[in-house]
């Protein structure tokens, strides 16, 4: 909840910036609806804890929201 939909911050894995593929996904995905702060925090913690990535999808919205932005995040670490 400490996150904005605009975030700014560095969101990078293994050395790469992921930001722009993680909004091109959401949008093939067809997810553009879900609540962006949120995919901000699960995204962050995903760049920050790759091996132990773990997100609480039942935030705001559990499957219009939650559930697609962990697939979200999911796609990119994998």
């Amino acid at each position: 909840m400490s996150f904005e939909d605009d975030f700014s911050g560095k969101l990078e894995l293994n050395g790469v910036e992921v930001r722009e593929e993680i909004l091109k996904l959401r949008t093939e995905l067809g997810f553009d609806n879900t609540k962006l702060s949120e995919l901000w925090a699960f995204a962050s913690y995903m760049c920050a804890s790759p091996k132990n990535f773990l997100a609480l999808v039942d935030t705001f919205d559990t499957m219009n929201s939650g559930v697609k932005n962990f697939i979200i995040c999911a796609i990119v670490l994998h």
